[in-house]
């Protein structure tokens, strides 16, 4: 089995690829795709009415600090238009149908590497619930002219096929499955206001400014996204994301009926796992990577988000919340499923049970290879991460 590198700052790269951006940087930049948000918008065809400002910060924030490759220049500028584009096409669809007696969502909110992958997918194994594709998250709405989503999906899975040719570090610690639940963050690319663009690519300017937006306009647009793709009122979503725990009173104004699961693990177990697959995956788009940079910025970045799900906690005392151990998902995922499904208002059958020992079948550790890493690499002991985060985090 092969495992991932722990040579961050010399990103693999099939040797084509090492040779492409070798010659386009001899070209010079003026061959490269540019990093700027006026030619964002003209590419998608965005209309005038759109709000700029994120994209413009991202912009100028990439442009400054990111030190992107010829390569990660064209790859960011096709995932922001590709954004752009997919919001400009589920906006043709006008208002979406109501919802209105709909089972109340559930979302999982845990930080990252704390089982909150595994847990969707096993949710949204239970018949009457779904989750929301990786392909769907990519391109909600229906393409012009398009009759079905096949051309959707297909797109989804090539683009996964690349990112394996490209990064395969990268997706053996994060998987890519395109018909499998993916994260709703990625929706919320579409209006700019998204945690993910820190996670993979150097941007601090852009991450400070984001913590202090307001979020609202992003979860109103997913809350929009979600009704349009799953119209059916007996259908219970399923969603999760870590970039909720910094934003629940956004995300509890937008799904007011939202059952949240709060995912626990050790901090030292999971905060050099995730740094690791940040490096990766800032190592898709630029050959500059500091391991030890990264590992600061998510220790506060994390810190922050639970000290703020906290605090939601405390201000909402009878928000109905479910604490779940990681610990306790692996030892018995059917008791862990049939207790949120409890908690959610739904009833644990034999049926649920045979969804979720199918689903458990299909899961397949290490697919990709395995993922390796040191919280030295990040620069990080577990002293300083147990002392960092508040006593109840793990």
């Amino acid at each position: 089995m092969r495992t991932t590198s722990r040579r961050y700052n010399r990103p693999r790269r099939p040797l084509p690829l090492r040779l492409l951006n070798a010659g386009w940087r001899a070209l010079g930049t003026w061959t490269q795709p540019a990093i700027d948000a006026k030619a964002w918008f003209r590419a998608a065809g965005a209309p005038s009415h759109w709000d700029r400002e994120p994209f413009d910060v991202l912009a100028q924030s990439i442009h400054d600090e990111a030190r992107l490759s010829p390569l990660g220049r064209m790859i960011t500028q096709s995932r922001i238009v590709g954004a752009l584009r997919a919001r400009k096409n589920l906006e043709a669809l006008g208002e979406p149908p109501s919802r209105a007696g709909a089972p109340p969502p559930i979302v999982i909110v845990g930080l990252q590497r704390t089982g909150t992958t595994l847990l969707q997918r096993l949710l949204a194994a239970v018949p009457g619930y779904r989750g929301l594709t990786s392909w769907e998250a990519l391109n909600p709405a229906p393409w012009p002219g398009e009759r079905t989503p096949r051309a959707r999906q297909r797109f989804a899975h090539r683009a996964a096929g690349a990112v394996r040719y490209l990064a395969p570090d990268f997706v053996a610690a994060h998987p890519i499955e395109p018909d499998q639940p993916e994260e709703e963050v990625v929706l919320f690319e579409q209006v700019g206001l998204t945690t993910s663009f820190e996670g993979t690519m150097r941007v601090p300017t852009f991450a400070a400014w984001l913590e202090d937006q307001d979020q609202s306009p992003a979860y109103a647009w997913m809350r929009r996204i979600l009704a349009h793709l799953e119209p059916d009122p007996a259908l219970r979503w399923v969603l999760k994301t870590p970039h909720h725990l910094e934003w629940l009173p956004d995300l509890t104004t937008a799904l007011p009926t939202a059952r949240l699961v709060w995912t626990h693990r050790e901090p030292e177990a999971t905060l050099p796992s995730f740094c690791s697959m940040v490096a990766h995956a800032f190592g898709m788009c630029s050959d500059q990577v500091d391991p030890h940079e990264i590992g600061a910025h998510w220790l506060r970045k994390t810190v922050r988000m639970v000290r703020r799900a906290q605090a939601f906690r405390e201000d909402h005392p009878h928000w109905p919340i479910l604490d779940v151990d990681y610990h306790d998902l692996i030892a018995n995922p059917h008791a862990c499923i049939a207790e949120i499904v409890t908690f959610a208002g739904g009833t644990y059958d034999d049926d649920a049970h045979a969804a979720v020992t199918e689903q458990l079948d299909r899961t397949v550790r290490h697919k990709y290879g395995q993922h390796v890493y040191e919280a030295a690499d990040f620069g990080l002991d577990a002293a300083t991460m147990a002392n960092a985060y508040p006593p109840s985090v793990a």
